[in-house]
């Protein structure tokens, strides 16, 4: 007999077990989307990248700019009175620092240009230009000593070789030398011209506003070289001609009755260049 009020109980392998979820793993997770917030920081680290690497590069060229700029002095300060050095030194260094492919450098004497120092000027266009370095009133350089300005030339092609008057020279620059992106620094004397610093490219790429400057002051640099030698040789000159002075006048007060020996001694100074304080 089964009493009352018992509950008969299944076999617990016929009961039914509810599925279990099997439990989430966090590392197969998904990693959020990037957010609006992630994007801005990624730009902003690109943008300071940037930035300094700009600031390595700048600062890399304002140190080789000096080390050029003290090269000069170091050659005007060991070669007092002599100018080639000083000319070939400038020129290379404005040449290298500004990335050109070559250079030149004009002195004026009593109005007319003359080439003074060259810096890796194909050798073909060296000739022409001793042989006829005649321009034209529009040519670059022509233009520099007429305005006493910087002349800059992006497109040497567009802008004068090949314009209305196609001058000899002028296609010889861009046919023989590949003249492109040229660049003409004055050297001036307050306001009178000396010469002037020509640097070229063989590829169409303007000069920075830095490298203008770096020239501007080498030319500074050229005329200041100039007038150092020029009145050191004035001194020299005047030394000179002070002992050649103090010579006749110790001969003449040692040999008062000996007339010739004071004559010879002129003449002996005569010769070798010496003059006298008149």
């Amino acid at each position: 007999m089964r009493r009352r009020g018992a509950v008969s109980r299944k076999s617990s392998k016929t009961q039914r077990r509810k599925p279990t979820r099997p439990k989430r793993n966090n590392a197969a997770r998904r990693a959020p989307p990037a957010t609006s917030t992630d994007a801005t920081l990624q730009e902003q680290v690109s943008i300071l990248a940037r930035e300094l690497a700009d600031a390595r590069g700048q600062l890399a060229a304002a140190l080789q700019q000096q080390n050029a700029s003290s090269e000069v002095l170091n050659v005007i300060s060991r070669s007092p009175g002599e100018l080639q050095p000083v000319f070939d030194t400038i020129l290379q260094e404005a040449t290298r620092v500004c990335q050109a492919n070559f250079g030149l450098m004009i002195r004026y004497e009593e109005g007319s240009p003359h080439f003074i120092a060259f810096s890796g000027v194909p050798q073909a266009y060296v000739e022409l230009a001793k042989c006829d370095g005649t321009l034209s009133e529009h040519a670059p350089s022509a233009r520099a000593a007429r305005t006493k300005q910087t002349v800059h030339v992006a497109d040497f092609t567009k802008e004068y070789a090949y314009a209305v008057e196609r001058h000899p020279m002028a296609v010889a620059g861009a046919e023989i030398a590949g003249i492109r992106t040229l660049l003409v620094v004055p050297m001036l004397k307050e306001d009178d011209l000396i010469g002037n610093i020509s640097i070229y490219r063989q590829e169409v790429r303007p000069f920075t506003d830095k490298q203008i400057a770096l020239v501007q002051n080498f030319a500074a640099q050229a005329v200041i070289a100039i007038e150092n030698a020029r009145l050191l040789n004035e001194l020299r000159e005047s030394l000179d001609r002070q002992t050649a002075t103090a010579d006749i006048l110790r001969v003449i007060a040692g040999t008062p009755k000996d007339s010739k020996h004071a004559l010879d001694t002129i003449a002996e100074n005569v010769r070798q260049g010496r003059h006298y304080i008149h």
